[in-house]
């Protein structure tokens, strides 16, 4: 059997940045878990104070096809292979979107410089917000500039643009910025908690907890797309080709370039052939599409996998080994967010650890570098930011390139 994993074994320094005043000494490795679940794209019931979404600012839009290999891979069955297994919901209940099927691809990278280009580049920015309303500006030196706001609300949830800077949270909170520090409330679509915010086919697009859709042509002016769901998707992310909303119990709704909806269930449809899982996030890397969840009886046990073709075949990433012992003395293990940096796939995790995926299945690593359970990081250039509970953060610079 072949796994899917990304390489590196990776040794990294950190640098406090002044996130909190009580910020104390990076702690060696964590198996305890810390209480407090992921949500950049995920709400619990009960928020911990902290720090929920962060992304860069100066260098957000690094293409991530340089930063990721694509190694061997445990093959899940294709859907359309599987015709002997009933569709677990109705497409004909999807409402069509075929008046949005002209609407141009908004996600062009060409223009974008790769490492080496960018390695002189000036001190990088990252932006970060959280619970009561708070966003915060964190150079890589460590400095930090409030950004004042109007609301109170939980800001669970950022989308870096270009032109525009979109942070989405609690009670339908929506707000923009033009210069990533001076930010407005959009227009009021609903009042249910936004739990995720992307980018998709020239538009704006956020789920909510209340199972609908919002969209909008320029960041400002919202609208209802669709009623997808009774229940909360819980995240949403797209590439150039799909857009995907997930909901906990492993609905997974598929949105292409036509605006055309389809749906299915992990869970049922493959019932038989994998574990029972639960949905927390999605993210996108280059042209894949990766989702974090967990086993079902194992809330423990993490589980990372990813489809690069719009679902109709999904890939696992593996941990037989982590610092060359069984996974289980370091569970259990909640992963927060992935991304990937050239070969490397980072994952954060609860206890302030930061898991890197090697492209061996037994060279995986975990080490703590934060004093704060993790729940967001954001890729730079040249180093990674990385925030959580008690609004605690820091910086951690990558090791240099060969």
């Amino acid at each position: 059997m072949r796994y899917l994993i990304s390489a590196f074994i990776v040794l990294l320094a950190t640098a406090t940045c002044a996130c909190s005043a009580s910020f104390s000494e990076t702690p060696e490795s964590r198996d305890e878990i810390g209480g407090s679940e992921y949500s950049v794209q995920h709400a619990p019931s009960v928020r911990v104070s902290g720090y929920y979404a962060c992304a860069a600012l100066e260098t957000n839009t690094q293409d991530r096809q340089d930063r990721q290999d694509v190694p061997d891979r445990q093959d899940v069955p294709d859907w359309q292979d599987r015709q002997d297994v009933p569709d677990s919901r109705d497409r004909q209940d999807v409402p069509d979107r075929q008046d949005r099927q002209d609407v141009p691809d908004s996600r062009d990278r060409q223009d974008v410089p790769d490492r080496q280009d960018r390695q002189d580049s000036g001190g990088e920015t990252f932006l970060v917000c959280g619970t009561g309303g708070r966003i915060d500006i964190i150079s890589a030196d460590g400095s930090m500039e409030h950004v004042s706001t109007a609301t109170d609300a939980d800001l669970i949830g950022i989308l870096v643009q270009e032109h525009i800077t979109l942070i989405v949270g609690s009670g339908g909170t929506i707000l923009y910025s033009m210069d990533g520090k001076n930010f407005v409330q959009a227009s009021k679509a609903t009042d249910a908690d936004i739990l995720g915010v992307t980018s998709f086919n020239d538009a704006f697009y956020a789920c909510t907890v209340n199972g609908s859709i919002l969209s909008s042509n320029d960041g400002i002016s919202w609208s209802v797309m669709d009623k997808l769901t009774g229940s909360a998707i819980v995240a949403i992310d797209a590439s150039s080709e799909y857009m995907m909303g997930i909901s906990a119990d492993t609905d997974i709704y598929i949105l292409d370039t036509d605006g055309i909806w389809s749906v299915e269930n992990f869970n049922r449809y493959y019932d038989g052939y994998y574990e029972k899982y639960v949905f927390s996030s999605i993210k996108n890397i280059g042209q894949a599409l990766y989702i974090l969840g967990h086993v079902a009886d194992e809330p423990g046990i993490p589980h990372i996998m990813f489809s690069d073709n719009g679902g109709e075949v999904w890939f696992f990433r593996s941990l037989s080994e982590i610092n060359k012992k069984p996974p289980e003395e370091f569970y259990p293990i909640t992963i927060s967010a992935v991304d990937a940096y050239e070969d490397q796939l980072f994952a954060s995790c609860n206890g302030g650890r930061l898991l890197t995926i090697a492209d061996c299945s037994v060279c995986n690593t975990i080490e703590g570098v934060l004093d704060a359970d993790i729940f967001a990081f954001a890729l730079g250039a040249n180093s990674m930011l990385v925030a959580g509970s008690d609004f605690k953060c820091s910086i951690i610079e990558y090791p240099d390139a060969e």
